[in-house]
């Protein structure tokens, strides 16, 4: 049964003339007609008849009307419900980083008011890769070969420059240096940061080093409060690290030779981004225009 018909069978019972009910509904007599007839088949009883000149409702079609006002009010409420689902939907954000972006979160948050991000936990680009989210944040620089294959897959916009630096207590003969040459940490006391793309032991590989590792952070920020502790060095990102750490406590030191890094925000090939993605996407180059 169609709601359209319906909808016209309710403005037909207000009308009770066929002329005036078709104004109404823009539409011509005769479909008007049409319709109203479908409904009288499809229920098999008269729903108006005529009387000299007047159409009056029968008795099945007051007994109709009551619930074809709940069918319109039922079907009202489910649009209303679709279409608000929807707009929550088309101004969700769902993405991964490998990268700090709490702050960056917040303020799209604060200026743009009624989005939702939500972040997935694990590898950005596995997790992009998967479909799990529709947007990443990937520092690029140090690779696998596996990543490298699997980015192939990915659409790019550069937002900003990243690099890794040593992370020293301020005890540490080393914390006065400038630089420190990477070979020189060989046989440093290491932390490391648990997840398996942790850069600083990229880094390490890359130089055939096995470092020392003394302690294992869940998170680069633990990774710092560990370093004040005078636990060990950690190689963390530099730009991301100066702005939370204690001076007094720590050095960032710049590695030798440098680790530059490229800090980009990714989606699959392919897709079409929903106006909340191509938002975010033009907030997050602005973000990290001076970066």
């Amino acid at each position: 049964m169609d709601i359209e018909y319906i909808r016209e069978y309710l403005v037909m019972v207000q009308e009770s003339n066929y002329t005036e009910a078709a104004d109404k509904l823009y539409l011509s007599q005769s479909t008007l007609f049409k319709h109203i007839k479908t409904l009288e088949n499809e229920l098999g009883v008269p729903l108006f008849e005529k009387s000299g000149r007047r159409i009056t409702i029968t008795k099945y079609g007051k007994i109709f009307a009551g619930y074809a006002n709940q069918i319109v009010n039922l079907a009202n409420c489910c649009l209303a419900d679709v279409q608000r689902l929807q707009e929550t939907e088309s101004n969700l954000l769902i993405l991964a980083s490998d990268y700090r972006i709490h702050d960056l979160i917040r303020d799209f948050c604060y200026m743009n008011k009624g989005y939702v991000v939500r972040t997935c936990a694990g590898d950005a680009r596995k997790v992009l890769a998967s479909g799990e989210c529709s947007l990443a944040i990937l520092l690029r620089g140090l690779e696998t070969k596996e990543e490298l294959k699997q980015m192939k897959e990915f659409e790019y916009r550069d937002v900003g420059s990243e690099s890794l630096a040593a992370i020293i207590p301020k005890t540490h003969p080393l914390s006065s240096r400038t630089s420190v040459r990477i070979k020189e940490l060989a046989h440093e006391d290491i932390i490391s940061v648990n997840t398996k793309w942790d850069l600083g032991m990229r880094v390490f590989d890359r130089y055939d080093i096995t470092p020392r590792v003394v302690m294992t952070a869940l998170v680069g920020t633990e990774a710092i409060e560990l370093v004040e502790d005078n636990s060990g060095i950690a190689l963390l990102h530099k730009k991301s690290t100066a702005i939370r750490f204690n001076e007094d406590l720590i050095s960032i030191v710049d590695l030798d030779p440098e680790v530059k890094l490229t800090l980009s925000v990714a989606w699959r090939k392919g897709e079409t981004l929903t106006k909340a993605e191509q938002k975010f996407v033009r907030f997050v180059q602005s973000y990290f225009k001076d970066y």
